[in-house]
């Protein structure tokens, strides 16, 4: 998959996402999401750790796409409304795993990036050929390059949609790289004290894949608002 494709899947996740239809029977559940304090605490306050939102409802066993993957778009929308640089994923459709996920989220911090920061010129193809090319290892290592091009005051959030769907197999144990990859990201991030940040924001993620990343979370759980 060429860097445009990834770019053209991403779109196209996001206005499907846009787009889905709330049962008029979840209404009332989506706008307890929307209006989650949690959530709101988490962008606001100083924090190195990634927040995770449980809402046991919103993991339908197939289908792509859930009411938490609406909520999803709409802090996308919100965040780049806000003057933030937000990357996002959704894990439900077919075909994906985290190695995806991890060319999804550095295809779009390129974008993020100010190309006169990659040197030489053609840097950002090599860039492209690297992500593209690369297993999970190389890619990361990509995102790290490019995440410490930006300046230290840029603000950037990355929210990662139906996480459950990877809890299994090799899938799961590529997760947990990426997942304690990210943290660390947001560690270094938060440790400059620049004004500046990473933040991760993962939906429902089961308890078995929790326990797995060994990390420390944020944790909100909808079923309690």
């Amino acid at each position: 998959m060429e860097s445009n494709n990834i770019l053209e899947a991403f779109n196209r996740d996001m206005e499907t996402a846009a787009r889905f239809n709330i049962p008029q029977g979840e209404m009332d559940r989506f706008h307890r999401v929307a209006c989650c304090g949690g959530v709101t605490r988490w962008l606001a306050y100083r924090t190195a750790h990634i927040c995770v939102l449980h809402d046991p409802q919103s993991m339908p066993p197939c289908g792509s796409l859930s009411l938490m993957s609406k909520y999803c778009s709409k802090l996308w929308k919100l965040y780049k409304d806000i003057g933030l640089s937000p990357l996002a994923y959704f894990c439900g459709p077919p075909g994906r795993d985290p190695l995806d996920m991890m060319r999804s989220l550095t295809v779009q911090l390129l974008q993020v990036v100010t190309r006169s920061d990659l040197s030489p010129p053609d840097e950002p193809s090599r860039f492209i050929q690297s992500i593209m090319d690369g297993g999970l290892v190389t890619v990361m290592a990509m995102f790290t390059r490019l995440s410490q091009t930006l300046p230290r005051s840029k603000k950037v959030t990355i929210l990662i949609d139906s996480a459950y769907r990877s809890d299994h197999g090799q899938s799961a144990l590529d997760m947990r790289t990426v997942m304690q990859f990210l943290d660390e990201i947001v560690r270094r991030r938060s440790a400059t004290n620049r004004g500046g940040f990473f933040k991760v924001l993962a939906t429902n993620p089961s308890a078995w894949e929790q326990r797995q990343w060994g990390l420390e979370f944020i944790q909100v759980n909808i079923s309690y608002i």
